[in-house]
């Protein structure tokens, strides 16, 4: 491999690093918004159309005359155009139903950890089955698969495996539903997650036939925000009988400079995050991309603690720091093939 491969290679999982780190930033900014009474749907709302606009910029002054075509949502194809559709809408599902989860059900720790496992597992699985050998995990990388799901057991600490005087129960204060509630969502929230990761892979890789850059995918991802957060704020009413507040689908602004600062690091994390794992995708696969960001857990769970003051235990603690090393040793294995091929056709059934 040479130097230059070397290079991308460490690049691709610093980029995922980095897009962990920022989403992690983005949803704490988003659970204080919540706990200050603006709802999850006008907050998606807010994103979308300030990230599409942000994200054109950003695009038209790194390459001259490409802001319009961002805009626009231009692809080389129909077929890559609703490819990228279809990753947004699943990207809006995950955000929603995580959100949901730990504004109403369990803590920001506890909702990442399911999620993150979940996800994390699906995609392994599922980019093994349709994206062929290349997304073929190594020994090494085994190992950190079974790590990262011991530092997660650690952390979610289930009633079944952990004595209860060892055992922290972590859950928000304004907990409205019961926790498997929470685990459903979540459980749905990571099949969505798994479905945004490989669309990602074959939007992202180089040499793919439906290779996009990282800004149109973005736009793509805000477009269907924008449209899904309309949709549930004009067609869904929760009954009170549910347990779900009604106020999450309702659409509401800020109420004061506090608010909207909040809401502004809502978008710039959320925008450079996109931007950083679409950049990661592109030389680094499906499986990795997936394990890698479960980093995004362990800076969660550093946040809820020392921003929001969620409980926590030493377990958890030490499950964190499983996650830290497990994820750097699968960085560590990361292999990079430069030269373009095809691959695609082993996606055929999605």
């Amino acid at each position: 491999m040479t130097a230059g491969c070397r290079l991308e290679a460490v690049r691709g999982p610093a980029f995922v690093v980095v897009s962990a780190i920022l989403y992690a930033v983005g949803n704490i900014f988003s659970k204080t918004l919540y706990t200050r009474h603006m709802s999850q749907v006008s907050v998606f709302l807010f994103r979308a159309v300030l990230t599409y606009f942000i994200n054109a910029g950003i695009a038209e002054v790194r390459e001259p005359h490409s802001g319009t075509s961002v805009l626009l949502l231009r692809t080389q194809s129909y077929r890559t155009s609703l490819l990228a559709f279809a990753r947004g809408c699943a990207g809006f599902g995950q955000v929603m139903l995580l959100n949901l989860s730990f504004d109403l059900s369990v803590s920001v720790a506890d909702a990442f950890a399911i999620k993150e496992a979940l996800g994390t597992l699906m995609t392994v699985l599922v980019a093994r089955a349709f994206l062929g050998a290349d997304e073929r995990l190594s020994t090494r990388e085994c190992i950190g698969v079974l790590a990262v799901l011991l530092g997660l057991l650690l952390i979610v600490q289930p009633p079944a495996f952990f004595p209860a005087h060892v055992t922290l129960v972590q859950a928000p204060m304004t907990a409205t539903l019961p926790r498997w509630v929470g685990f459903i969502m979540l459980s749905v929230g990571a099949a969505f997650q798994c479905v945004q990761n490989l669309l990602t892979r074959v939007l992202s890789r180089t040499g793919s036939e439906h290779a996009v850059s990282g800004a149109t995918l973005l736009s793509f991802y805000m477009v269907a925000m924008g449209v899904l957060s309309i949709s549930v704020a004009l067609f869904v009413r929760p009954s009170r009988a549910s347990g779900v507040p009604r106020h999450w689908a309702k659409l509401t602004v800020p109420n004061s400079a506090v608010d909207s600062a909040l809401l502004a690091g809502v978008v710039l994390a959320g925008t450079a995050g996109q931007l950083a794992v679409a950049a990661g995708a592109r030389t680094t696969s499906a499986s990795k991309v997936a394990l890698l960001a479960i980093n995004e857990l362990a800076f969660a769970y550093v946040f809820s603690v020392t921003v929001l003051g969620e409980p926590t235990s030493f377990l958890s603690a030490v499950g964190t720091v499983i996650v830290f090393f497990s994820s750097a040793l699968v960085a560590a294995g990361n292999e990079l093939d430069c030269c373009p091929h095809s691959w695609y056709g082993a996606l055929a059934p999605l």
